[in-house]
């Protein structure tokens, strides 16, 4: 039977004073790209598609109880007796999504144990404003996504599933990954991604001894190595990090193969492939003697330093410090700027 997304409802953010001093204006924010489905559920503030989880499907401003106009919206107004942004959506559960997996899961499992432990909300966006008179007010704000974590600033948060039944199976599978996070709600922020990789390490182990059973009824010898869930976790993480450093040095390799300062951009060697092809035309004067001039004193003409950018062709006076063409901004070759400043010859 195929798994259908989880549907949840929230409190995102109520008018409260955070745990930095701050209070969301809710008449002040803008919802409107909630309001338009455009709205995300991440994993703790993450970025990137992997740690995006879910969608909005309806967003609210409750000002005042006379606003709500469902029974959910009167149940979270009775938690926080203030205004509040109301939000609904779905998870990504359904897809072969490991973060959005174990957020459905650490939800179910709240859901189903009244677990003390709460799922909380934070929304995210920017400030437009904050208050004249109070500089902690925000007092207009652009909301575009919804963050789902232990720890929000706000602690006048709350996420909890709405089709779903406490007697819903699939009990043992979320008990195993809600166990490796309860310990960090208090001070720390956990991560749906730890949180899947211990579950499987504890999934992998219990495996292990189902074969060891079965191999005990058939009166076989061998045993199981008795392997530690957390072991299994850091062998897991540790071959990915190998892997992962092999593939820096690989491309390293490639990139810097030979590097020294040497050669030019056609020989693709000597970290040529880095730098910017330069062509001596013969006007580059040898370097001035090294003796103390006057207060003010001109420089001669046969004293002066040129080059010609090999891109757009203008001749320049190389000044001290100078690597780039002055005109289109490309570099001197490495081995052209240490001619000019006679550092070779």
């Amino acid at each position: 039977m195929a798994q259908k997304p989880l549907e949840i409802d929230m409190i995102a953010g109520s008018q409260l004073r955070d745990s930095q001093g701050e209070m969301l204006s809710v008449e002040g924010a803008d919802i409107s790209e909630l309001e338009a489905g455009r709205g995300r559920f991440n994993d703790n503030h993450g970025k990137g598609f992997y740690n995006s989880i879910g969608r909005v499907t309806q967003a609210k401003k409750i000002l005042k109880k006379e606003d709500c106009e469902t029974e959910r919206q009167k149940y979270f107004w009775d938690k926080v007796k203030s205004p509040y942004v109301y939000v609904k959506g779905e998870l990504y559960n359904d897809e072969d999504h490991p973060n959005a997996k174990a957020a459905a899961a650490v939800i179910r499992n709240i859901h189903k144990n009244d677990n003390p432990l709460k799922m909380k909300a934070s929304v995210e966006g920017g400030v437009v404003s904050r208050g004249i008179k109070d500089p902690s007010l925000l007092a207009n704000t652009k909301i575009h996504s919804v963050a789902l974590t232990f720890t929000p600033a706000n602690q006048a948060t709350l996420v909890e599933p709405t089709n779903l039944s406490k007697s819903d199976d699939n009990y043992q599978n979320d008990l195993a990954l809600i166990k490796s996070v309860e310990h960090l709600a208090v001070s720390d922020v956990p991560s749906f991604r730890q949180i899947e990789r211990t579950a499987s390490a504890e999934r992998i182990k219990d495996n292990f001894q189902k074969i060891q059973e079965i191999s005990d009824e058939l009166g076989l010898e061998k045993k199981m190595p008795d392997i530690h869930p957390e072991e299994l976790a850091k062998a897991a993480l540790r071959n990915k990090i190998l892997r992962s450093v092999k593939d820096i040095m690989s491309l390293t390799k490639a990139l810097c193969a030979g590097y020294g300062g040497a050669g030019v951009p056609t020989n693709m060697t000597g970290g040529g492939v880095f730098q910017s092809e330069a062509i001596d035309d013969g006007r580059t004067h040898d370097k001035p003697k090294n003796k103390k001039k006057k207060k003010n004193e001109s420089l001669k003409k046969s004293e002066l330093q040129y080059i010609t950018c090999n891109n757009c062709g203008m001749d320049q006076v190389h000044m001290r410090h100078q690597c780039k063409c002055r005109k289109c901004k490309k570099s001197f070759s490495l081995e052209k700027i240490a001619q000019m400043m006679g550092y070779s010859d």
